[in-house]
């Protein structure tokens, strides 16, 4: 929430804003309402994230050397439909499968899928046996997807 809203006509000395949309998930939010010369401030309040929208790489794929695990450490984040991470999502499931394999037979292995903890998906080991370039490797949690840098 941004700006001023106004409500033209309290009623009974009761003023009612019914628009009042804030879109980014944190705490310690207060909102202060002004008549004239008074001022009243509300008490601290927490916006928390809508139902989760769309995953999204935190840390990417990077190169790495065949046969080691991939460092560091690849996470996928659960997002809102305002890019908020879904911090307290601790149950989801983040899948990864090898989606663009160029050699058309690479060994690939993690452990998968990965639940979240704050949101978070992390894949540790990541391991990809045959050297080359131009894999690409897709999280899932649903129906929502990500596909990898290539």
């Amino acid at each position: 929430m941004t700006g001023v809203q106004t409500c033209a006509l309290p009623i009974s000395g009761v003023a009612t804003f019914n628009d009042i949309n804030i879109e980014t998930a944190s705490t310690g939010y207060k909102v202060t309402g002004t008549s004239g010369a008074m001022t009243v401030e509300s008490n601290a309040f927490e916006i928390l994230p809508a139902a989760a929208d769309h995953v999204a790489y935190i840390q990417n794929v990077t190169d790495a050397t065949a046969g080691v695990n991939m460092s560091p450490d690849v996470t996928i984040g659960i997002y809102d439909q305002f890019n908020n991470l879904l911090i307290y999502d601790n149950t989801s499931t983040v899948a990864l499968t090898l989606t663009t394999d160029p050699t058309g037979v690479a060994a690939f292995s993690v452990t998968s899928p990965q639940t979240a903890a704050a949101g978070v998906a992390t894949f540790n080991d990541i391991n990809i046996e045959t050297a080359s370039t131009g894999y690409k490797v897709t999280g899932t949690s649903g129906a929502m997807t990500v596909e990898s840098n290539a």
